[in-house]
C-alpha cells in the first residue's frame, strides 16, 4: 500500500493510503479525495492512479500546473520519495514497491490526460501574486475525504459477449489480456486497449494502447471521454452499452 503525505510548508497535514487499482483526485472542489481550499488550486487539479506497472500522476488541465520534483508535468510515473507539487502544497510518495520505470514510461502519456473535463473558474496567477495569495490563504487550507455516494455505472454486452459488469472498481481495464476485467477479441487489439476510471464527477473512458482504436457511438477515441448513459462502446469485436444503476 502506497502512502502519500500532504505537506504545507514544513507542516504535515495528512496521510493518505492508496491500494493497487485505486485512484485519488486532488483539487479545490469538495468532491475530490484530497480537497485543498486555495484559490491557486484548480477545481479538480490532478489525479494519482495506482496501476499494475506503477504509480501515475496526471495533471487534469489545471491552470497553475502540476509538478514532480519541481518539474512541470502532464503525466509522470512516480518513484519512492518523489514530491508532487500542487501550488504550495506537496504530496510525498513512500512505501511504493515497484521496479524502476523505463524512460518511455516516464514520458508524458497524453491518452490518460483529461480534456476540458473541468470548467470551473480558476484564477491564473503570476509568480508574485500566487505567492501573496497562497500566504493569505495559509490558515484557510482544509483537507478532507469525499464520502458522497454516487450512482453505480454498469456495462452490458450488446454483442461479442454476454452478461453485464458493475463498475465497482475505480479502474476497469479493457483488452485482450486475461488480466483485463473486460476481455475482448480482434486483430491488433492492445493487451490493455482502454481503461474506465471512476472520478468524483463520473466515469471516464480513456484509450490506452493498440493499433485499433475503440469507438464510442461510432466515434474513434484517442484520448479521454466522460461516459454518458446509453453510450455504446465498440472495443474489438465487442459492443457494450454504458448505463447507471
Amino acid at each position: 500500500m502506497v502512502t502519500l503525505t500532504l505537506i504545507y510548508g514544513k507542516k504535515k497535514l495528512r496521510k493518505y493510503a492508496l491500494k493497487k487499482g485505486e485512484s485519488l483526485t486532488i483539487g479545490r472542489k469538495t468532491t475530490n479525495n484530497v480537497t485543498i481550499d486555495n484559490v491557486a488550486v484548480s477545481g479538480t487539479h490532478a489525479e494519482v492512479l495506482y496501476l499494475d506497472k506503477g504509480l501515475l500522476v496526471t495533471d487534469l488541465n489545471s491552470k497553475n500546473g502540476t509538478f514532480v520534483n519541481r518539474k512541470k508535468i502532464n503525466a509522470h510515473w512516480l518513484q519512492n520519495y518523489d514530491k508532487i507539487g500542487i501550488c504550495k502544497h506537496t504530496l510525498i510518495i513512500s512505501n511504493l514497491h515497484t521496479q524502476k520505470t523505463s524512460k518511455q514510461n516516464n514520458a508524458s502519456d497524453p491518452t490518460l490526460i483529461g480534456s476540458n473535463l473541468y470548467n470551473d473558474e480558476t484564477m491564473i496567477l503570476d509568480t508574485n501574486t500566487q505567492k501573496a495569495l497562497i500566504e493569505q490563504n495559509k490558515t484557510k487550507t482544509r483537507i478532507r475525504i469525499n464520502k458522497k455516494k454516487k450512482s453505480l455505472g454498469v456495462l452490458i454486452y450488446l454483442s461479442g459477449g454476454t452478461g453485464k459488469l458493475e463498475l465497482t472498481n475505480r479502474i476497469i481495464k479493457i483488452g485482450k489480456s486475461e488480466a483485463c476485467e473486460i476481455h475482448v477479441k480482434g486483430f491488433f487489439i492492445g493487451k490493455t486497449m482502454a481503461t474506465i476510471v471512476k472520478r468524483p464527477d463520473g466515469y471516464y473512458f480513456s484509450y490506452y494502447q493498440g493499433f485499433i482504436k475503440p469507438k464510442i457511438n461510432n466515434r474513434p477515441i484517442t484520448g479521454s471521454v466522460k461516459l454518458k448513459a446509453h453510450d455504446k462502446i465498440k472495443a474489438g469485436s465487442s459492443v457494450l452499452e454504458f448505463y447507471f444503476k
